[in-house]
């Protein structure tokens, strides 16, 4: 299975999605982290990892620990 949404601040506690989402993302076997690392958005893609996973930890130990893969997106944006 294959999902691309995001999880936000707040979701284990049922804000967005939120709890929905994340009982969609407790099938899955492997979690595919896209960070935009551009920060294009004045956002810092190491806390908003960060964020995630404690969100994922928050819900669920278990899926707290899936194996996980981190995509460095929008690279070629970085450069000056």
């Amino acid at each position: 299975m294959l999902t691309f949404l995001g999880i936000i601040e707040g979701a284990s506690s049922g804000v967005g999605l939120g709890i929905q989402f994340l009982r969609h993302v407790e099938r899955t076997r492997l979690l595919l982290h896209f960070l935009d690392v551009s920060a294009s958005e004045g956002r810092n893609p190491v806390d908003d990892f960060y964020t995630i996973n404690e969100e994922l930890k928050k819900y669920s130990e278990k899926l707290f620990t899936r194996k996980q893969i981190i995509v460095a997106n929008k690279v070629d944006a970085c450069r000056k």
